[in-house]
């Protein structure tokens, strides 16, 4: 069993990677969003399709959504990973 101090680490690592999963996870939501917002303004003639693309690209640094929602899905499956692992070491 670890001592003390190690376990006090890594329950300050754990809670540091669960903030990292909700960041993750308001950013995803703050994509679609973004995307549903866009979408909706140019099925309602609001704006053009060539509207619709370029604020999609400056919004979101020239990737696509999918691009973005599939990284932050990676990040959290490795941060559960690394929290799983801690809960081995803890035990």
């Amino acid at each position: 069993m670890p001592n003390k101090d190690k376990i006090r680490k890594l329950e300050i690592r754990k809670n540091e990677l669960v903030r990292n999963i909700h960041t993750c996870g308001y950013h995803k939501k703050k994509i679609t969003n973004l995307v549903s917002e866009l979408i909706n303004q140019y099925h309602n003639d609001r704006i053009s399709y060539n509207e619709y693309s370029r604020r999609i690209s400056a919004s979101l640094d020239n990737k696509s959504p999918e691009e973005w929602i599939r990284y932050y899905d990676d990040k959290i499956r490795d941060y559960n990973e690394q929290i799983n692992r801690i809960n081995e070491e803890i035990k």
